[in-house]
């Protein structure tokens, strides 16, 4: 049942003219030949000249529409300056050549660090204005209104696109210094050359003039932040400042010195607390000395008022009969006696000394008195009496003695009420001065200290100053006489050679992506050999040939 329905497929087959559709699976691509390409290329010489064409059209628009970039480099040298120099006697003491000093690597990162300052570019921008960067002069022309419509669309087509970004925060919104200023940070490129003391800068900017003007104002705030950080006089500075307060604060400090010794007079510290010292120790003595003297005297107006109260105002006396005075004398020397001894038992004691030999003086006074008569002969008349004279004389005598010695106590203790303040005075001016002898050492310390790092600071600005004329400048900024970029011919070649391989590589890959049966030997490997068939285009087949087949 098979094999008759192959045949009657077979037979279908041989008549009809129409050639099978192979299915894709059953496709199968062969690599065509050069004559092939050749005539793939050919038969599409419309696109390959029309493509290119309009290449270079686009890449002329281009070129109109955009900037040309043109290159503005300039070049530093720092060279070894005075602070780097060998001392002319290395040479004698040695006796070797004197050769200068060398630019230390680390000098050169340093300038370049410096030239790479944001700061810098922020001032160019600031000094120069923004209308110096956005600024355009009117077009001159048809070529020129063309060219700056398109810059102009060019520029509001980017500059509509960040606004979009930055209104969904993407980006963030800039002035216009600061896109100059980012302009500028891009465009400056700052390189060392190696191994040497160079430094190259390089400008990228679309118009010459005016980056020559950019790289030369770049120069000048850089030459003036260089001088700046070079001529740093903060550290100078500082310590003149210090040391104006150290002598301030110094020459109060000796002021004050010099009047708490010219209160102490010409003595010292020492001495004068010594003296005064002496003195109050003196003076309690003397005190102390007078408050005994005192009691006594009190002592002896009270048994001077106790004798005037029991003495007679008058006494009686004769011509026949008088009073003895051997008894008068002796009556007097027992009352003073009587008053001395009474004064000493209250003092000392009964016991004392004194009072023994006092009482012993009286046990005489009174033996005399027993053997003397109490009157003798005479007139008998009345008089005043002799013992109460004596005792209102004694009473006179105390009472001055006792108002003596509360004047000269009341003095002494006034003197020594002073000589406290004075001792307290000089222990205070004691302190202060040893105060001020230790703030002095300290001040004047502080000031030699001071003074140094005053002349180290003086000396280091000195080379810091000489390192300013160190900088050469080698090239001055100069712009190329072409621009870098866009190159025109590059451009356009590459365009034109980009076209073509693009154009005709499409087409070839057209061709290859659309496989066509090129003999009968193709067909029958897809439809089998039992189908006659015939390649369309091939020349049919003789009987003799047909025969042998």
């Amino acid at each position: 049942m098979n094999s008759a329905f192959q045949k009657r497929r077979s037979e279908q087959t041989a008549f009809d003219t129409t050639p099978p559709r192979a299915t894709p699976a059953s496709l199968t691509w062969t690599p065509p030949d050069v004559l092939r390409l050749m005539a793939a290329l050919g038969g599409a010489w419309r696109q390959i000249l029309l493509w290119p064409l309009v290449a270079l059209v686009a890449a002329v628009i281009y070129l109109i529409a955009s900037n040309p970039t043109y290159t503005i480099s300039a070049q530093l040298m720092l060279r070894p300056g005075a602070e780097l120099a060998t001392p002319a006697t290395v040479s004698v003491q040695t006796n070797q050549p004197n050769s200068g000093g060398m630019t230390r690597i680390e000098d050169v990162t340093a300038e370049v660090q410096i030239i790479k300052d944001p700061a810098l570019v922020h001032a160019v921008v600031a000094e120069l204005g923004e209308d110096f960067f956005f600024g355009d002069d009117p077009p001159q022309g048809f070529f020129q209104t063309v060219k700056h419509y398109a810059k102009a669309s060019v520029a509001w087509l980017k500059s509509s696109a960040r606004g979009v970004l930055v209104w969904i925060g993407l980006l963030k919104d800039l002035s216009r210094d600061d896109m100059a200023e980012l302009m500028l940070q891009r465009a400056l490129e700052v390189t060392q050359v190696t191994r040497s003391d160079i430094v190259e800068l390089s400008l990228a900017y679309p118009d010459p003039v005016a980056g020559k003007v950019v790289l030369d104002t770049f120069l000048a705030r850089y030459q003036a932040r260089r001088a700046e950080i070079y001529r740093d006089t903060r550290l100078p500075d500082y310590f003149t400042g210090q040391l104006d307060g150290i002598a301030t604060r110094l020459h109060e400090t000796e002021d004050r010195y010099r009047d708490t010794r010219a209160r102490l007079k010409a003595w010292s510290v020492e001495e004068q607390r010594t003296i005064t010292v002496q003195r109050r120790e003196k003076l309690v003595e003397a005190l102390a000395l007078a408050a005994v003297e005192t009691q006594e005297t009190e002592a002896r107006l009270a048994e001077i008022d106790r004798l005037l109260a029991e003495a007679p105002d008058q006494v009686e006396s004769s011509l026949a009969e008088s009073t003895n005075p051997v008894v008068t004398d002796l009556h007097r020397q027992r009352i003073k006696l009587q008053l001395d001894l009474a004064v000493e038992r209250r003092l000392r004691g009964e016991g004392s000394a004194q009072g023994l030999v006092l009482a012993q003086q009286l046990a005489e006074v009174d033996r005399f008195l027993d053997s003397e008569p109490a009157r003798v002969a005479g007139d008998s008349i009345t008089q005043a009496n002799p013992i109460r004279d004596r005792l209102l004389a004694d009473q006179s005598d105390s009472a001055l003695k006792l108002a003596t010695l509360r004047e000269r106590s009341a003095a002494q203790r006034a003197e020594l009420a002073q000589l406290e303040d004075r001792l307290h005075e000089v222990d205070a001016a004691a302190v202060d001065l040893a105060r001020m002898e230790r703030d002095l050492a300290q001040l004047r310390a502080s000031q030699d200290r001071f003074q140094r790092g005053l002349q180290e600071a003086r000396i280091a600005t000195d080379l810091s100053e000489a390192r300013i004329s160190n900088l050469v400048v080698l090239a001055e900024p100069k712009a190329g006489l072409a621009p870098d970029k866009p190159r025109v011919s590059r451009v356009l070649m590459v365009v034109l050679v980009g076209a073509l391989v693009m154009v005709m590589g499409w087409i070839l890959l057209q061709d290859a992506l659309h496989p066509r049966l090129r003999a009968n030997g193709d067909i029958r490997a897809i439809v089998g050999p039992d189908v006659i068939v015939r390649a369309a285009g091939e020349r049919r087949a003789t009987p003799s040939e047909e025969g042998r087949s």
